[in-house]
Parts: structure tokens; C-alpha cells; sequence
């Protein structure tokens, strides 16, 4: 007993070798994990911390081993620097926990999430800018057929804009500032289909009253100067007033 410790030496070196074991043994249990969790590439959340936890384990473990190794007394060197070497070997970069890249646990990388929504709010853009396009193209004139045709575009940008609202929205906290710039994007799209303004599809906008009124004006003074040209003639009209009344009638 070198130490007084009130322990034989070959028992303390036992139990320093035990501990030396199961500190390896953490460790090997901790690449394990780390090698499982790795097979698809992807880290979730729970999967980090029980990553974390097995990394811990192992080096609380290896602490107390370390602890034995070093109480052991100088009549056990031989022992003690063979353990400190098995020891040594225990090194933190073999149990180097990864980042987590799968925030949300569905089984998908986050920057193919964010791919996925990316890609989806520049199909609705896209349909946007159809939809505008088609109602530049129109000319501030909408018929019947012209309203029918927009908003089967505008169907198609709500569409792609309800597609892509959903990816966004499950984009995991951690894509934070992504999903806030791609929901800004998305907010811009609310072009609205103007209403029908030519119902008879002349190539005239029904709203135009006034031309109308003046042109029962127009119809109606003519009308007057016929009405006093009958007048005028004192109800004896002889074939050249025929002609000039004709000629005012039409």
C-alpha cells in the first residue's frame, strides 16, 4: 500500500485500469452515436443533444479515470504511464459534435427547405408578372373575354402564391431571416384584375357618357333645324323644299 491509502496497490491500479475502460468505452459509444446520427446527413435538434450528452458522458468518464490514473503511486509508473497513454488517445475530435442542419426534424436539409420556398416564390413572381404583363397588354380597355382571361391568370398567381406561402411558413426558426425576406416577397404580389369596361366588346370604354350625351345633343339640333325648316315653309312645300327637308332629315 505506497499510498496509505488504506487500498492495495494492484486493487487501485484495477480500478484505475476499470475506469480507463470505461472512459473508452464512452468514447467508443459517443463515435457510435456520432456515426448513426450521420448516416443520413442530417443533425436535428434531439439528435445534437443526444450527441451532446454522449460527448459529455465520455469526457466525464475519461475525468475520473484520469482522476485514478493520477492517484496511483510511483511504485505502479509502469502501470500509470501505460494507462495515461490510453488515456491520451481519448481525443476530443473523434466525438466533435456537428452542427444542427435540420432545425425543423423533417427529414430534409434546411437549405433545401429554403431551396424549396426560394424556388417557389420566384414561380409565383413569375405568374405576377404574366398576370401584370397581360393586363399592360390589354390597353386600359377590358371586355368580357378579357376579364375571363386574366383572371384565369390571376387563379394561377394565387396558386403558386398559396404553394409557396406554405414552404415559407415551414421554414424552421433558425432560417429566420430568409423566411422574413421571402414573406416580403410574397406580400408584394397582390396585383387585382381590373373590372369590365367595354360589356360590348367595341373597343370603347362603356364609361364614355359624355360622348354619348353630346351626341344626342348633336341629334337633337339637327332634329330642331328640321322641325324649323317644316315651320318655314308654311305648310306649302314644292319639290325643291321637298329636297331640302329631305336633305335635313337624313
Amino acid at each position: 500500500d505506497a499510498d496509505s491509502n488504506g487500498v492495495l496497490d494492484s486493487t487501485d491500479v484495477a480500478a484505475a485500469t476499470a475506469a480507463v475502460v470505461a472512459a473508452e468505452q464512452a468514447y467508443q459509444a459517443a463515435k457510435d452515436a456520432l456515426t448513426t446520427a450521420n448516416t443520413d446527413g442530417l443533425i436535428n435538434p434531439a439528435e445534437k443533444a443526444a450527441l451532446e450528452q454522449a460527448k459529455a458522458d465520455a469526457e466525464a468518464a475519461k475525468a475520473a479515470a484520469q482522476a485514478k490514473v493520477d492517484a496511483l503511486p510511483s511504485t505502479e509508473q509502469t502501470a500509470k504511464d501505460a494507462l495515461d497513454a490510453r488515456l491520451d488517445a481519448l481525443t476530443d475530435p473523434v466525438i466533435t459534435v456537428p452542427a444542427v442542419n435540420d432545425a425543423d426534424s423533417n427529414g430534409v436539409l434546411d437549405s433545401t427547405d429554403v431551396a424549396a420556398a426560394t424556388a417557389a416564390v420566384v414561380a409565383a413572381e413569375e405568374a405576377e408578372q404574366d398576370l401584370i404583363d397581360a393586363i399592360a397588354d390589354k390597353g386600359g380597355i377590358i371586355n368580357p373575354a378579357d376579364k375571363a382571361e386574366l383572371d384565369a391568370l390571376k387563379a394561377a398567381v394565387d396558386t403558386a402564391k398559396g404553394t409557396a406561402q406554405g414552404l415559407v411558413n415551414a421554414l424552421p426558426a433558425s432560417e429566420a431571416a430568409k423566411q422574413t425576406e421571402l414573406q416580403g416577397r410574397l406580400d408584394d404580389l397582390n396585383t387585382t384584375v381590373p373590372a369590365v369596361n367595354d360589356t360590348d366588346s367595341d373597343g370603347v370604354i362603356d364609361s364614355n357618357v359624355a360622348a354619348a350625351e353630346a351626341a344626342v345633343v348633336a341629334a337633337e339640333a339637327a332634329e330642331q333645324d328640321l322641325i324649323d325648316a317644316i315651320a318655314g315653309k308654311g305648310g306649302i312645300i314644292n319639290p325643291a323644299d321637298k329636297a331640302e327637308l329631305d336633305a335635313l332629315k337624313a
